[in-house]
């Protein structure tokens, strides 16, 4: 860096770590205070004599500092037996005013407004003299923080830290959520004005978010209609719908492999190769596209509802991420009822009763190992990722579904009867509805929400009612969800049913109809 600076600047006698620092505090402070203004106008004087040659620039520039220390701290007197050093300092006092009003001039103007300052153009003798090698400026900047710094201190640290010994420690400063909330209410820039021209105490983020799902919503709401939103990004319109779209997808692939491949030996090889897919596409995708293991949800990542996480949007709601653990349940369908057909008799596994009790623990197990990925690390190997991204999903699906086929065959009386309970079947006809509008539960209650509060709905805390109260919150916004979604089933969703159970019952009469009539026909005929 030195040698480099010597090559620009050969007039300019500076050592390395005087030149070191000089950048460090330059390229860190990143401000253009006084002193630097000062130094420049000391400094940075234009020659009087246009016409001077190469070989005068040299004394030209060392002169510079002195005629301009006089400028500044003596006042201009005329004499008449030098002309040329009256018309210097004349020219030396008139930038100096110029510098001082366009310093007052950059202080009233707001930064935004501010111009940029334009390069200082290099001297006459850096022109004059070799081109710097392209490799030494390389150099010279990937070294530029790399250079050394030795301060030597001297006792007077020991003699402040001694006389700060007897100064009495200031009483700890306790901030409560309430005294967050007292000021997020007086702070104008959190509040924002609705139509009935009052303030509601809304954070800023959630009314922007609110506007953009709106406007979201308008321009893209016939991808949530044809069920392809989980392959559009970016969008915050019934984000939470990914799923649905996912979902059918899945399904119409389902109906093909079910209407069109009706040999059973040919259904298990396409069946076999679908899952292949689905654990090596995954994998695939994490590995190129340098993506996390699990979807980490952050509070970075929940201010705009994971649209902006790349692991959510190619992992997560995509349908052929997701096409592994959809095989997976097609199969246990077709070994359910392969099995029934059989007559399978489940009392002769009666010993093996224990692995059928460990499926769901080991189940929650496996998601929990998930949480290794969001300790306090670097992030883990590309490979490791991509291995833990093509086979978590199928071993979590193997496991519930062996979980719902030991359920459907009665192997055990202790989960049989919690799934079998028949309380389950009011909220399951709620659960499409509460779904589908839960999202706005949640975010009217963060909007409204005047006091900090932890992310997690569970959060042990030194403070037994603190938690309660995060579980109690959890609970409510539940109930709201099914409470909100009991009007939306029976105005909406169950005559829809209705009228789609209708169509389909006369579609199939009147082809029942139509077969008999052609059979009595053909009976009359013979």
């Amino acid at each position: 860096m030195h040698r480099l600076f010597a090559e620009l600047e050969p007039s300019v006698t500076v050592t390395e770590q005087n030149l070191a620092d000089r950048v460090r505090y330059i390229l860190r402070s990143n401000i253009f205070v006084d002193v630097e203004l000062e130094q420049l106008r000391r400094k940075a004087v234009p020659s009087s004599n246009e016409n001077a040659t190469a070989e005068d620039a040299v004394p030209q520039v060392a002169e510079q500092p002195a005629h301009v220390d006089i400028a500044v701290n003596t006042p201009v007197v005329a004499d008449s037996h030098d002309d040329g050093t009256l018309a210097q300092e004349l020219e030396i006092e008139q930038m100096r005013s110029t510098l001082e009003e366009a310093i007052m001039e950059t202080r009233s103007t707001p930064l935004e407004n501010r111009p940029r300052l334009p390069r200082i153009a290099l001297t006459n003798t850096s022109r004059t003299g070799p081109t710097p090698n392209q490799a030494d400026a390389i150099t010279f900047w990937r070294d530029l923080w790399s250079e050394p710094v030795n301060h030597i201190e001297g006792s007077w640290t020991e003699v402040m830290a001694s006389q700060c010994a007897s100064i009495t420690p200031m009483d700890p400063v306790i901030i409560t959520p309430d005294d967050v909330a007292d000021a997020v209410r007086r702070a104008p820039n959190c509040k924002s004005p609705v139509l009935d021209g009052l303030h509601q105490y809304w954070p800023k983020e959630f009314v922007e978010a609110v506007l953009t799902e709106a406007e979201d919503c308008r321009r893209f709401a016939w991808q949530n209609l044809f069920y392809i939103s989980n392959y559009f990004d970016g969008t915050l319109c019934m984000i939470h719908t990914w799923y649905l779209a996912a979902d059918m997808q899945l399904y119409c692939l389902g109906v093909f492999i079910c209407l069109m491949v009706t040999n059973s030996t040919v259904r298990k090889v396409v069946l076999s190769v679908l899952f292949a897919a689905g654990v090596m596409i995954p994998a695939v995708v994490t590995y190129v596209k340098d993506l996390d293991a699990v979807f980490i949800i952050s509070p970075e990542t929940c201010v705009n509802y994971f649209i902006k996480n790349p692991t959510f949007n190619h992992i997560y709601k995509r349908g052929h991420t997701n096409l592994a653990g959809f095989i997976i349940g097609l199969s246990m369908g077709y070994i359910t009822y392969h099995l029934l057909r059989m007559g399978f008799n489940v009392e002769k596994y009666k010993k093996r009763l224990w692995i059928y009790q460990l499926l769901f623990p080991t189940w929650i197990l496996i998601t929990w190992l998930g949480s290794v990925f969001y300790r306090d690390a670097p992030r883990d190997s590309i490979y490791i990722r991509a291995l833990y991204a093509g086979i978590v999903k199928p071993i979590l699906t193997l496991l519930m579904g062996l979980f719902i086929l030991g359920a459907i065959f009665k192997c055990d009386k202790t989960y049989r009867s919690i799934l079998e309970w028949r309380r389950w079947v009011t909220p399951a006809r709620l659960s499409y509805s509460a779904y589908v509008i839960h999202i706005l539960v949640i975010r009217t209650y963060m909007g409204t929400f005047e006091t900090q509060t932890n992310a997690l709905f569970i959060h042990i805390s030194k403070n037994a009612l603190h938690s309660q109260n995060k579980i109690y919150t959890s609970i409510s916004m539940v109930m709201v969800s099914f409470l909100l979604a009991t009007p939306l089933w029976l105005l909406v969703e169950a005559p829809a049913n209705e009228l789609v159970k209708m169509t389909f019952s006369l579609l199939i009469g009147a082809q029942e109809t139509k077969k008999t009539d052609s059979d009595i026909t053909m009976k009359s005929e013979v």
